[in-house]
């Protein structure tokens, strides 16, 4: 690795370890020895923002400056704005279970990649804001995505619904989505986790025990349990053993 500076990390099916930086581009783990990627080799940018491993068995590379990157069979293929790319600046990356890829940009909203063509959903098309962090696909497949400054969008049947701080959220910059086996959807944003179920939010900070208000990651395990990041440490809720609305307020 010619670069400390990690921003994106990713393990794919035969157990390679992918590590994203920040200027020092892609590096490799593999059998003990690490091997880079910059733009000598086909990267469109050294400054790697997310990895995402499809289910065809593609690398896909969202970058600061370059737009979105996919590695597959030793080459790089390059997407940018001249290709439809609405931005190149890629923050998120999620394939759907239709197979479409979702690509979440920096001012140019959210674009869908699907037999090569880009269909893009911005601000014009109803989204509450064109920078969008975090993508997930909920079971009943919505797609919910973050925004910096705009809340939660949702995006059900081509329908676009917004949820901000005038709807209970706790904060209208959203860093993390995921959801639970009851269909709760977690939300992490700067003032607090938030839970969505049944129209309504529940937020959890501090005074429930969270490190810190501004939750960054959140991941739900195979055991049921909810991992949360956030910029003072790491919390877990073991969801199986807890009802939520008995927590300290």
């Amino acid at each position: 690795m010619n670069c400390n500076y990690i921003k994106a990390i990713y393990t794919d099916r035969t157990g390679n370890l992918w590590i994203g930086t920040n200027g020092g581009g892609l590096s490799l783990f593999k059998n003990g020895t690490f091997s880079t990627f910059t733009n000598r080799d086909g990267l469109s940018s050294n400054e790697i923002w997310t990895l995402y491993g499809d289910r065809q068995g593609s690398l896909w590379i969202g970058t600061g400056d370059g737009g979105l990157d996919r590695f597959r069979d030793g080459k790089f293929t390059v997407y940018n704005q001249k290709m439809g790319l609405s931005s190149d600046q890629v923050w998120s990356l999620f394939q759907d279970r239709e197979g479409s890829l979702w690509i979440g940009t920096t001012g140019g909203g959210l674009n869908r990649l699907a037999d090569s063509r880009f269909t893009t959903y911005s601000s014009q098309e109803g989204l509450s804001n064109d920078v969008v962090l975090p993508v997930y696909e909920s079971r009943d497949g919505s797609l919910w995505l973050g925004t910096d400054g705009g809340g939660v969008d949702r995006i059900k049947d081509g329908k676009i619904t917004s949820y901000t701080t005038r709807n209970g959220l706790s904060d209208d910059e959203v860093f993390s989505i995921c959801e639970d086996a009851e269909g709760s959807i977690w939300i992490g944003t700067r003032h607090g986790l938030d839970r969505f179920k049944d129209g309504a939010f529940q937020v959890f900070t501090t005074r429930n025990g969270l490190p810190d208000d501004i939750v960054t990651s959140s991941y739900l395990d195979r055991e049921g349990n909810l991992w949360i990041g956030t910029r003072s440490g790491l919390s877990t809720i073991f969801l199986k053993y807890t009802n939520v609305f008995d927590l300290p307020c």
